[in-house]
């Protein structure tokens, strides 16, 4: 029952709305978030865990607010929201999906809701939903709406109760589903590169493979995310994945499955590659949750006539290895969120996952509204190191630079910089730390 108005698209974003009880109902361990006022929405990042927590029991209309008291409304019968709260999400030139849901995960049959979504700072809807048809025997109260996004356009996400502006809500979760969540999205990956992620509200495709013998399968796996890698000419990469969920890694070229690995942690798959693209398909054995992940990509050339290797790998003067090889290379990653208030940045969530016991983790922030110039931190266990508290009440101003560098003796580290930025979320860069440099370079 997807219903579209409005402009021309440019990225596919479904945004599923389910029903929520009309009582509010404690969640243990969560924070309720209500989200009245469309100039104070829930940024909410792809696949950010728990999504945005919001109890719209109590909240209002606004006056003049868009497809409340006034307004086209939703389809033919032109149905309008009441009690509605807002989410904002930044469009990325890629497909996105955006889901509602009750804390319980359960499908309601008392609370009906409506959605529609707006281009930032538009009063015209691009899509709505209100009922959405989960097959052709059961409809649910949940709304499910499709519409394309543009890189770098904030989207304003309503729900409301339906079908009227006296309507009242509840309790709902919104999450983002990760970008790359489907095969044809998948996110580009290049050799020596490291890309952290998470598969949290992630779903699957017909016809994936979803089940892997290596080591001693089967090994079910689920809520996957894909990465294309694309080898310029024949050699051999090592394909790494790495999360706390018991990650599987399968990688594909075409239809074809050229192997897979199953971990508590890192799965690792070694394959000979002529030139082409290859996916990579990354699931988790933990069914029910998802979380955070990694892929990363080492690609060393076949040796060229007469024993000398490609650009890409090892060779040259001494036989030395290129930065960032497999040997060297330290495979942490950085997690994290943000939200944009009145003007600066707030950090939702900043985490290292992937560092080697023992590993150094220095935090660094320079720039306006930084709490402070930098932090050290020891990584004492496997479990991802949380960073958050140590900027949770900064609000970082444009020009700002935040740093996460992860050091371990006689490897390569890893630096991850987000720049600040106006009106935008922060654009983030990795680099490599070569064992005792004091500056970061761009990873082979």
């Amino acid at each position: 029952m997807l219903r579209m108005q409005g402009i021309p698209m440019v990225a596919r974003v479904v945004v599923l709305a389910m029903a929520m009880c009309l009582m509010s109902v404690s969640v243990a361990g969560a924070t309720l978030l209500s989200r009245d006022s469309r100039t104070s929405p829930e940024a909410i990042s792809p696949g950010e865990h728990g999504g945005a927590r919001w109890n719209t029991g109590s909240d209002t209309v606004e006056s003049g607010e868009p497809n409340t008291a006034t307004g086209a409304g939703c389809g033919p019968s032109g149905k309008r929201a009441g009690s509605t709260s807002w989410a904002q999400v930044t469009g990325y030139g890629g497909p996105i999906t955006v889901t509602t849901q009750e804390p319980d995960g359960g499908v309601s049959t008392k609370y009906d809701s409506i959605l529609f979504v707006y281009p930032h700072g538009s009063d015209t809807s691009i899509a709505c939903n209100d009922d959405f048809d989960i097959n052709d025997d059961l409809v649910s109260l949940q709304a499910e709406v499709t519409f394309d996004s543009v890189a770098g356009q904030l989207y304003d996400i309503q729900v409301g109760a339906c079908c009227s502006a006296t309507a009242k809500g509840g309790e709902t979760v919104v999450d983002v589903r990760p970008f790359n969540d489907r095969r044809a999205a998948a996110t580009p990956i290049g050799a020596g590169a490291t890309l952290s992620g998470t598969n949290y509200a992630g779903t699957t495709e017909s016809e994936e493979p979803l089940s892997c013998a290596a080591p001693a399968g089967p090994n079910p796996y689920a809520r996957t995310v894909w990465f294309d890698f694309h080898a310029t000419e024949a050699g051999r990469a090592v394909f790494r994945a790495s999360s706390a969920n018991r990650p599987v890694l399968t990688v594909l070229r075409g239809s074809s499955v050229l192997g897979c690995a199953a971990s508590d942690l890192l799965s690792t798959l070694t394959l000979d590659v002529a030139p082409g693209d290859y996916l990579m398909q990354v699931g988790t054995m933990e069914l029910e949750t998802g979380g955070d992940i990694a892929a990363a990509v080492d690609f060393t050339p076949a040796p060229k006539p007469g024993g000398a290797a490609g650009s890409g790998g090892s060779g040259g003067s001494g036989g030395s290895s290129s930065l960032g090889s497999s040997e060297q290379r330290l495979h942490a990653h950085v997690t994290s969120a943000f939200s944009l208030e009145n003007g600066a940045t707030a950090v939702k969530k900043l985490k290292v996952a992937g560092a080697p016991v023992g590993a150094n983790v220095k935090l660094t922030c320079a720039g306006g509204g930084c709490p402070f110039g930098s932090r050290s931190f020891a990584v004492k266990s496997s479990k991802p190191l949380d960073l958050t508290g140590s900027v949770r009440s900064a609000r970082l101003k444009p020009g700002t630079m935040l740093s996460v560098q992860v050091t371990a003796a006689s490897a390569v580290g890893s630096v991850t910089k987000f720049k600040i930025r106006k009106d935008k979320l922060p654009s983030s860069t990795s680099l490599c730390l070569p064992a005792d440099a004091t500056r970061p370079k761009a990873c082979a």
